[in-house]
């Protein structure tokens, strides 16, 4: 199954919170989630057409509003730079046969990859897992306060973010955690007060629990 087909296909899909018990019932062992090589390359090129669109844009945007040669210049050499990467990612991609391959079950998380040069493999033991936590997102503005996501927590404190690359949906790795009874805890988040549609910069940020 492709990863569009996946992400439709799932309530996963943009899931912020604990899991509810609708989801954990979906839930069955072992989890497995595969993403194929052409899959991930093609959106990686699109994502380059998408970088290549927004320059020719801002260039012709600073012509327009007279910015000085030399700064569109440097602008253009700048983005072309992470035009260059993201195409160079997406043809490497494409050039590897095989697919990711992630499993989920009680021993804990097997990632593997098709090629070690794209992404290293590794295993994760559930019982390195402390719980499913939260840390913020970043956000413009007075979002930036009141916006976060879900993380992994590791027993020693650390937070563990599995590989993006592999186009896996996350959500449903923490959905799972949970269902094997890791518990979900607020871990990273700042209270806030709002004034009207601004945040009040007054509120500090709570300690970690």
């Amino acid at each position: 199954m492709s990863f569009s087909k996946a992400i439709k296909g799932t309530p996963f899909a943009f899931s912020k919170g604990p899991a509810t018990e609708k989801e954990l019932a979906l839930i069955e062992f072992p989890l497995v989630q595969t993403c194929d090589t052409k899959t991930l390359g093609r959106h990686n090129l699109i994502g380059f057409c998408i970088m290549v669109v927004i320059m020719l844009l801002l260039g012709w945007g600073m012509i327009e509003f007279e910015i000085p040669m030399e700064m569109i210049i440097l602008f253009v050499m700048l983005w072309s730079l992470l035009c260059w990467s993201a195409l160079k990612t997406a043809l490497v991609t494409l050039a590897t046969p095989g697919e990711w391959t992630v499993t989920l079950d009680r021993s804990g998380l097997d990632w593997r990859s098709p090629d070690e040069s794209l992404e290293a493999s590794f295993f994760l033991p559930l019982s390195r897992v402390e719980c499913i936590g939260t840390e913020q997102n970043w956000a413009p503005g007075p979002f930036y306060k009141c916006l976060y996501g879900n993380v992994i927590v590791l027993k020693d404190g650390s937070r563990f973010h599995p590989p993006s690359r592999a186009m896996v949906n996350t959500n449903m790795i923490h959905a799972g955690l949970q269902k094997l009874g890791k518990p979900y805890r607020i871990t990273h988040i700042r209270p806030i007060k709002m004034n009207g549609n601004r945040a009040d910069p007054s509120v500090t940020e709570r300690p970690s629990q």
